[in-house]
């Protein structure tokens, strides 16, 4: 699994653990939102509160002075849970948009959701 540097790292596994205590089935979906949420410190620090075990309220979330890597993570992770279709194909093709580094993430995200548990499972046995 690609990841955005050691804080992502610790703050995804951290909180995959504590959600997994809570609710033992995530889904691939959660799974995704929490991944992609958790890549940018501050986009994490203003959802934090609002991702429960029981779901995500995106609507709620206020994102005001996050920058455009926070936004697009915020978005994917909100197209991928929801349905809605903020983010287009044409802007993860374009570099202004989304950087290289947050497009690995996305296409990260995109294979936690075909894969789930597998895939993290399998990522942290071959770290060992």
């Amino acid at each position: 699994m690609i990841f955005r540097g050691k804080e992502h790292k610790r703050t995804f596994k951290s909180n995959l653990d504590y959600h997994s205590k809570c609710n033992e089935n995530l889904s691939n979906d959660f799974l995704v939102v929490i991944y992609l949420l958790t890549a940018d410190n501050k986009l994490w620090f203003i959802v934090d509160k609002h991702v429960k075990p029981a779901g995500i309220n995106f609507s709620n979330v206020s994102l005001k002075g996050i920058n455009i890597d926070g936004y697009t993570l915020f978005r994917a992770a909100q197209d991928i849970y929801t349905g809605t279709t903020f983010l287009a194909v044409s802007d993860l093709a374009n570099k202004k948009i989304v950087s290289p580094k947050i497009y690995d993430i996305i296409q990260t995200a995109l294979l936690i959701r075909r894969n789930g548990m597998r895939l993290i499972n399998k990522n942290e046995s071959e770290e060992q």
